[in-house]
């Protein structure tokens, strides 16, 4: 049994996976840690000049936040927040369409229309790709109808 081998790894805190510590020379002077999931691919990286930061790397993969009033320790459950809404007037943060789940931004962009049209950004969170709603025309994709969504404590109100 290696020294390697006798580090204990929680799992994934996002979706269960096994864990996996790789290490090696970042650079002449530096070495890498980083703990990845072997099954949703998130990831810790830690460098340094100094030292191997395995350690490091494998404490704060293992760090979960502490169950509290606020946030119970068996999670959260997301929940319709008000009725359908045309994308324009979408509040932010996450909501759906169809089955696609997307996070609508502050932020927003000018369309290159004529006249030009204020596009609120939004973006699909599996992918991170732009959320187009499967139209082509800024005037149509911000009246598709949307779902807001909010986080609620699982079990609780």
């Amino acid at each position: 049994m290696t020294a390697r081998d006798a580090i204990a790894l929680k799992p994934c805190p996002f979706c269960g996976g096994k864990a996996k510590l790789c290490t090696g020379r970042a650079a002449e002077d530096a070495e890498f840690a980083q703990v990845i999931c072997t099954d949703c691919r998130v990831q810790i990286d830690y460098f340094e000049d100094a030292y191997a930061p395995t350690a490091d790397a494998v404490a704060a993969w293992n760090r979960r936040a502490a169950a509290s009033p606020h946030m119970p320790a068996d999670g959260w459950v997301l929940v319709p927040e008000g009725g359908p809404v045309e994308l324009d007037d979408c509040p932010e943060g996450l909501f759906l369409f169809g089955g696609t789940l997307a996070v609508m931004t502050e932020y927003a962009t000018m369309s290159k229309t004529v006249p030009p049209m204020r596009q609120r950004d939004a973006y699909i969170v599996e992918s991170g790709e732009y959320f187009w709603g499967g139209t082509s025309r800024t005037v149509d994709r911000a009246k598709l109808m949307v779902q807001p969504l909010a986080s609620r404590p699982k079990g609780g109100a």
